[in-house]
C-alpha cells in the first residue's frame, strides 16, 4: 500500500522584465511601487515583484507570476502595464528586456 500523498502536476505562468538603467535610477520611485501594487490586482495575478540587484545598482529585474498563461497574456494589453512602462521610461531606463515562460512544480493532493 501506498502511504505517500498523491502529487499532481501544477503550472505557473511568470513574465520578467530586467530594466538597465546608464543613471542611477531612483529605489524610491512611488510611481513604479504604485505601478507594480495595481498589477498584482489584476485577475490570476499570483505575485508582482521588484528586486534590485546587489551587484550592479543599474538593474533591476521585474517578475510576475500568474495562475494561467492566458491571464498573463492579458495583462500584457492592461493600463497598469502601459503605466510601469512609462514610469520605466521616466526613470531613464536604457533597456527593457522581457521574457516569459511556465513553471511546473508538484502539489499534494488531499487523499
Amino acid at each position: 500500500m501506498n502511504d505517500s500523498p498523491e502529487k499532481r502536476q501544477m503550472s505557473e505562468s511568470y513574465n520578467q522584465i530586467r530594466v538597465h538603467f546608464h543613471v542611477c535610477p531612483s529605489q524610491t520611485c512611488v510611481e513604479v511601487h504604485d505601478a507594480l501594487e495595481r498589477l498584482a490586482l489584476l485577475p490570476g495575478c499570483v505575485d508582482y515583484d521588484l528586486r534590485y540587484s546587489q551587484s550592479n545598482i543599474f538593474q533591476w529585474t521585474i517578475t510576475g507570476v500568474w495562475s494561467h498563461a492566458e491571464n498573463r497574456n492579458r495583462h500584457y494589453c492592461s493600463e497598469q502595464i502601459q503605466v510601469l512602462f512609462r514610469c520605466l521610461i521616466l526613470q531613464r531606463a536604457s533597456l527593457i528586456c522581457c521574457s516569459e515562460g511556465e513553471m511546473l512544480h508538484s502539489k499534494d493532493l488531499d487523499a
